[in-house]
């Protein structure tokens, strides 16, 4: 199963004289963003991913040209849906093209009833997926915004950007990064949906052109190549450009996840205690919003967990909830200072008395002390978690499961 919880985007592909271009406006109600490189290994592929602070990925391109993402479309009711994991950056560091990657879909159900994926190649090769469908593109372009695709043959849609885009492809003599940019600019979205960046994708020489919040001035350009090089790691997207505009400051402070963000950001510029600093100071500067504030500091572990994950093998800390959901996860072990930020985090949480949540707690601690193989400290925790979980829920059967193979776990 292919899972994805993507907001409305705007993307397409085309290829013409010899060009292979993507374009895609990523629109979105939160701000801050990260841009994460995988460098290649002996068994997988090398690859550049975009994503929020969960570490989901929302988009993404491989050393060979291959590239996905997703947009959002009316939910599609799925029956009898057996989980069966699989996540799009295994996709990436496993294929080289649109064929490999049919194949290893193949294996799997594509569970993400609200959103359908545009995949492409370097050969110019494209399909878009969604629970109902596989549809290959047929001319030289292919377009997915927010309708379900299985509505285009009888025109029961009603998008503006989709058409827009249509027109401009159809009537182009031949393609450019320009051009592309000029559609992504037609079709951005401002407002509480706001398109967050604009990529346009070289899937041919492996180059990505970037440009920040609707700002499509200034554009920065990524050599895939040169910086797999520089080794793996997680980038904040908007750190990319110069000072921000006013739309976008607006935008941020409006953001649900203003405070948790700034939270995340001084932590990952200057380590816990400044940012620990940084909470006291904004709870008593907003002292309306203390609880919304306290609220964010119990989600910050989350992030850095996930970041964890990702720079052990590219499989973020949401991935955890399905597969231990479902007992087939094995045990990674790490010692990422990432890791014991987070138990320095949920220290002061305990000793200030912020606990939100007691199972999220103990979880968080559990998972933490599983990962540095601090085995009795994990299942004291994950003991405590499932008292706090409610009967019969999700929960309840994760955190029994983790225990189970941690107890089982030499």
């Amino acid at each position: 199963m292919i899972h994805q919880t993507i907001i409305a985007c705007s993307i397409f592909t085309c290829s013409k004289n010899g060009h292979v271009l993507v374009g895609a406006n990523e629109d979105e109600y939160t701000s801050y963003h990260n841009m994460w490189f995988v460098p290649a290994t002996k068994e997988k592929y090398g690859a550049v991913f975009f994503g929020k602070n969960n570490m989901q990925a929302q988009a993404g391109m491989n050393e060979y040209g291959l590239f996905f993402d997703f947009a959002a479309i009316p939910k599609i009711e799925l029956e009898n849906q057996k989980i069966d994991f699989l996540g799009m950056t295994e996709i990436l560091v496993s294929c080289k093209n649109v064929d490999e990657a049919l194949v290893l879909l193949e294996k799997h159900k594509f569970a993400a009833p609200a959103s359908q994926m545009l995949m492409a190649d370097a050969s110019g090769k494209s399909v878009i997926v969604n629970a109902e469908t596989i549809v290959p593109k047929t001319g030289n372009y292919q377009i997915t915004t927010n309708f379900n695709i299985c509505d285009l043959k009888d025109e029961k849609y009603d998008c503006l950007r989709y058409d827009k885009i249509d027109r401009t492809l159809s009537g182009a003599n031949d393609i450019s990064v320009s051009l592309f940019r000029d559609i992504l600019d037609d079709v951005h979205q401002e407002g509480s949906l706001s398109t967050q960046y604009s990529n346009v994708y070289d899937l041919k020489n492996l180059k990505i052109y970037i440009n920040w919040f609707h700002n499509y001035r200034e554009t920065v350009t990524i050599d895939l190549k040169k910086e797999l090089k520089k080794g793996f790691r997680i980038e904040n997207l908007g750190s990319f450009f110069k000072q921000k505009n006013f739309a976008e400051l607006t935008f941020e402070r409006a953001d649900k996840n203003y405070f948790y963000n700034l939270i995340i950001n001084k932590i990952e510029k200057n380590g816990v205690d400044e940012g620990l600093k940084l909470f006291e100071q904004l709870v008593n500067a907003h002292p309306d919003k203390a609880d919304k504030i306290k609220e964010d500091l119990n989600w910050v572990p989350y992030s850095l967990i996930s970041k964890a994950r990702i720079a052990y093998d590219n499989q973020p800390f949401d991935y955890y909830y399905v597969s231990f959901l479902n007992n087939h996860r094995t045990i990674w072990k790490s010692k990422n200072e990432r890791l014991f930020q987070s138990l320095k985090i949920l220290d002061y949480i305990k000793k200030n008395d912020l606990t939100d949540n007691d199972f999220h707690f103990h979880e968080s601690l559990g998972y933490i002390n599983m990962v540095l193989d601090n085995k009795e400290e994990s299942i004291e925790n994950y003991e405590k978690a499932i008292v706090a979980a409610k009967d019969g829920s999700w929960e309840k059967i994760r955190a029994t499961n983790t225990l189970n193979k941690i107890k089982n776990t030499k």
